[in-house]
């Protein structure tokens, strides 16, 4: 019984001291506030956003429910691996009732893209809330990988995160923090501001380059196209609209991605799958090659977000209208297309 209760006290001391390591290095979650704002019973958002940084950057909410009547939200968060936005999908479906979710299809995560980033927002696991998506992700995914990942979530903490400690702990300690507000993360990009919904806005460019990955379709990560398979499949069974897109990209990245051929691939795709495909690089209004975008990667500046989510307002409420909506996309991508 004495070594039971050694062992137990133990046990303890360990979990406590994990805890307090977690809470003074891991820096606050911006991902904590967003998925509890989605989850929060007093407002139910019809329309929810996924994807990675161009749909961060690309969807304001208030546009769109300007156009549509619906509510919305943005859950798209930078460099999220497509296994992890699978469970962005679940978790934005947990305690909300979405009428329609819509995913930003981005070619650069379909390429050997499929280990996540461990530390911060972007790796989903720490930010779970429904107990059965964190079961069914621990078993999925945490007991075939380090599990330090699990058990030790700050092991990757480096000497400049033990030099953050006092703006970690402050942030934490703020009223800020547990009322799921903003203004508990360090934002250390001034150019960006959070506006509500989800949506960052950022006025200024940096005209960095991109390092392109020519699409070919036998690069395409299994993982990847399994997890949208799954995500579709998802949304049917739970009676939402999955509805896809692409966002606007600059001329100079479609040219040497081999975008064309990233087109015919996600139109394939969604078309076995049955669900709605939008590309707006097929869409003229008004977003030029340069001064629209923040950098050559293609992330949208605040205002052309702004311009983007109006245009995807009107086609996503005529949609949801019963509408034809073809008429809002050209025919770039006609040639080739399999009858």
């Amino acid at each position: 019984m004495r070594t039971f209760r050694r062992c137990a006290v133990f046990v303890l001391l360990a979990l406590l001291m994990s805890a307090g390591l977690k809470f003074l290095l891991v820096p606050s979650s911006y991902m904590r506030i967003a998925l509890h704002e989605v989850q929060d019973s007093k407002k139910n958002y019809d329309v929810i956003f996924v994807g990675q940084s161009h749909g961060e950057l690309a969807f304001d909410p208030q546009k769109i429910e300007e156009k549509t009547g619906m509510s919305a939200y943005n859950l798209a968060r930078r460099q999220i691996v497509m296994r992890d936005v699978y469970y962005v999908v679940k978790e934005a479906d947990y305690k909300n009732d979405p009428k329609v979710i819509l995913y930003d299809m981005d070619p650069t995560y379909w390429i050997d893209n499929e280990t996540p980033n461990y530390y911060g927002d972007s790796y989903m696991y720490p930010h779970l809330n429904n107990p059965l998506n964190k079961a069914e992700y621990f078993l999925r995914y945490n007991t075939k990988e380090d599990f330090r990942m699990t058990l030790f979530p700050y092991w990757l903490c480096g000497t400049d995160d033990i030099k953050k400690i006092k703006t970690t702990l402050s942030n934490k300690l703020k009223g800020a923090y547990w009322n799921y507000s903003i203004e508990a993360v360090n934002i250390t990009n001034k150019s960006v501001k959070y506006h509500e919904g989800g949506f960052w806005y950022q006025d200024v460019q940096t005209n960095e380059d991109f390092h392109a990955n020519p699409w070919k379709d036998e690069k395409v990560s299994e993982s990847a196209r399994q997890s949208f398979m799954n995500m579709a499949e998802y949304c049917k069974k739970q009676g939402i609209q999955f509805i896809c897109v692409s966002s606007p990209l600059p001329k100079d990245r479609r040219d040497k991605e081999n975008y064309h051929a990233a087109h015919q691939y996600m139109e394939a795709l969604t078309e076995e799958c049955e669900v709605p495909y939008w590309d707006f690089n097929d869409a003229d209004f008004g977003i030029d090659e340069k001064k629209d975008f923040i950098d050559k990667d293609g992330h949208l500046l605040g205002p052309s977000a702004q311009k983007y989510s109006e245009y995807l307002g009107q086609v996503l409420a005529e949609y949801m209208q019963g509408k034809d909506v073809n008429h809002y996309f050209a025919k770039e991508h006609q040639k080739g297309k399999k009858k």
